[in-house]
């Protein structure tokens, strides 16, 4: 009977460990799943946002090396900066891109508070040095991309999409969100998930404990009852 009672007991708790490894790994990714969808839609937002602001007629006029002055540069760079800067806002980054002769240039980008006051900012026409094959062949196959991406600026997840002027021009204008924010959003979540679930085991266990509690009694006197009901047979026999 020991022997029987503790299994059952063990493979209770390895049900319920389990039940709650799966429940949690379900959880984890349906919750993963809606993060990146939220930050994919607050990348595409940031990337018609930066088209609303900076106006189709810059895009028109931005196209060669010396078609915006510093001046007009300087200004797209503090009107993009004040839209990633804001506190709400989870863009770290808003920029716009043509290639020329198999290179890319930055036609226009934002920059964070620290690179405003160090000067240290991307100006109109600054070779993108680090251009990945997926961001080279946004300009050929014309379709969207995310990416994951590291580079001089920081580690990335981006949105990179690609549009045409009606002249003809092609551009690209893309946004960054930090993946340590992602991570952190995560790791959160993880927590979250994990908290709740030994929440859960802990009232489970608690409640299977009471139950088994109270079996236990049932089983010993419906025992003792039987014994008495021997007895009294056994009596009567002799």
């Amino acid at each position: 009977n020991y022997y029987i009672k503790n299994s059952i007991a063990f493979t209770f708790a390895l049900v319920l460990l389990l039940g709650s490894i799966i429940n949690s790994y379900i959880h984890y990714n349906l919750d993963k799943k809606a993060l990146y969808g939220h930050v994919d839609k607050t990348l595409s937002n940031a990337v018609q946002s930066t088209k609303l602001l900076l106006g189709e007629s810059f895009f028109q006029q931005a196209t060669t090396k010396n078609s915006i002055s510093e001046q007009k540069d300087y200004k797209n760079t503090l009107m993009l900066s004040e839209y990633t800067n804001d506190n709400n806002n989870e863009i770290e980054y808003v920029y716009t891109m043509i290639q020329n002769q198999n290179n890319i240039y930055f036609t226009s980008s934002s920059a964070t508070q620290a690179e405003l006051q160090s000067k240290e900012i991307t100006q109109y026409y600054d070779k993108y040095a680090q251009s990945t094959d997926a961001l080279n062949n946004i300009f050929t196959n014309k379709r969207t991309i995310y990416e994951e991406a590291t580079d001089k600026w920081g580690a990335f997840r981006s949105v990179l999409i690609p549009f045409t002027t009606k002249s003809g021009d092609n551009y690209i204008v893309g946004a960054d969100i930090k993946i340590d924010n992602i991570k952190a959003s995560l790791h959160q979540t993880l927590r979250d998930i994990i908290f709740s679930q030994l929440m859960v085991l802990i009232i489970l266990i608690i409640t299977a404990f009471f139950f088994i509690k109270i079996s236990k009694k049932e089983i010993h006197d419906i025992v003792v009852l039987q014994k008495k009901l021997n007895e009294e047979i056994d009596t009567k026999t002799e």
